[in-house]
């Protein structure tokens, strides 16, 4: 679904607990997990602390959620969601065990007992607003928009001045294919942020309300807050190309280019290449220059350029992409990927034997991880060319 994570990137962490964990298997013996635990980083006391507050407190709520939180912090889910379901059954829990729990039996794709544990913290909790913001996520996550709909708008009750809530509830109700009512949820959450994701959302809604002219508005506010937002760009470059307004949406698409990365930027290139062939060459230039002086950071700019190398190495245009590595070389010579793009189109398209040698062995210098600096044929094509170079009478 092409839409933010709104849990995720907008609740605000006071408000609601959310997860990223490393991928660990678990092991049968929890004093060998213990052991074999990483020190943590986030202010918990130590390993062998907690150990000994569960030894000799074994019902309180504190040693069980500080278990917890390690084994958490260790990838071993099984254990955290142990320890937090004994921790939400020993007198006075705490609301945060109960956000966490659910996340995690989410996590383990164990649906009947997130509803559960989310439902038990909202009895529990009825005023608390991260709390009901959780319970929606979960029946969200699941599909069940209404009764979603319904743990958000409590949500907005408890904690009426919060966008975050107003903002789920949107997303919620575009969901359920109902911009109008994702609209009036809009309206509260940008009277009280006017953030990037508000206009975002709204921008969706007016898009399938058919309203485009104004859904264009709302990306280039939220284009202008955050240029390099590749969900934000890749949906405002589609309705700009939809309108033929392709400057614009060379622009988006440009910035998108300078920091995206995997799916978002191979999508993003195959964007950028059908408008070049759009687009005359003097309107692009002259979008390419603006977009120059908005890239600010060197790097990003360089990978705008390295990105554009590729797309006229696609295009079949060397002669272009050999300007485009080496404009990004020049604001960023430690890239080793622009050396060897570089290297291959000097020897492939320009036979010019000894400035290709001079990239691969820069690119190779550098000493990156790129697994293509790791490839045997790399290694191949400089022992041919210095075997080439070896065989050319020197002029005297």
């Amino acid at each position: 679904m092409n839409r933010f994570n709104i849990f995720s990137h907008l609740v605000s962490l006071t408000a609601v607990i959310t997860l990223s964990l490393p991928s660990m298997g678990a092991t049968n013996s929890t004093g060998h997990q213990m052991e074999r635990m990483r020190s943590n980083t986030s202010g918990l006391p130590s390993q062998s602390s907690i150990e000994h507050l569960l030894s000799t407190q074994p019902k309180s709520f504190t040693s069980h959620w500080l278990a917890a939180r390690l084994y958490e912090e260790n990838g071993l889910l099984d254990q955290a969601r142990e320890e937090y379901s004994i921790a939400i059954r020993c007198k006075a829990p705490q609301v945060g065990a109960y956000k966490r729990l659910a996340q995690i039996n989410l996590k383990m794709n164990d649906y009947n007992k997130a509803e559960s544990t989310a439902l038990l913290g909202v009895n529990k909790f009825p005023n608390d607003f991260g709390m009901a913001l959780t319970a929606g996520y979960i029946f969200h996550n699941e599909g069940k928009f209404e009764r979603a709909l319904k743990f958000y708008e409590q949500a907005c009750q408890i904690q009426p001045q919060k966008s975050d809530a107003y903002l789920a509830a949107s997303d919620v109700c575009l969901s359920m294919h109902n911009p109008a009512r994702s609209l009036n949820y809009l309206s509260k959450a940008l009277s009280l942020s006017n953030s990037q994701l508000a206009h975002y959302e709204r921008a969706r809604a007016l898009v399938e309300l058919g309203r485009e002219p104004e859904a264009v508005e709302d990306f280039y506010v939220a284009f202008k807050l955050d240029r390099f937002n590749a969900t934000v760009d890749k949906a405002f470059a589609d309705i700009l190309i939809r309108n033929k307004i392709y400057g614009k949406a060379m622009e988006v698409l440009l910035s998108c280019s300078a920091k995206a990365e995997g799916k978002d930027l191979v999508s993003c290139k195959e964007a950028i290449g059908n408008l070049i062939l759009k687009m005359p060459d003097e309107q692009f230039v002259s979008v390419l220059q603006e977009s120059e002086k908005n890239v600010v950071d060197k790097n990003l700019r360089a990978r705008m350029h390295f990105s554009l190398g590729d797309i006229y190495d696609r295009l079949k245009l060397p002669a272009k992409a050999v300007e485009q590595y080496k404009l990004g070389l020049s604001l960023n010579p430690k890239y080793e990927r622009g050396y060897l793009r570089l290297a291959e189109d000097l020897e492939d398209h320009y036979s010019n034997n000894s400035a290709a040698l001079s990239c691969y062995q820069k690119a190779k210098s550098l000493e990156a991880k790129d697994p293509e600096l790791k490839d045997p044929e790399l290694n191949l094509r400089l022992s041919t060319l210095e075997k080439k170079l070896a065989s050319v009478p020197s002029k005297k």
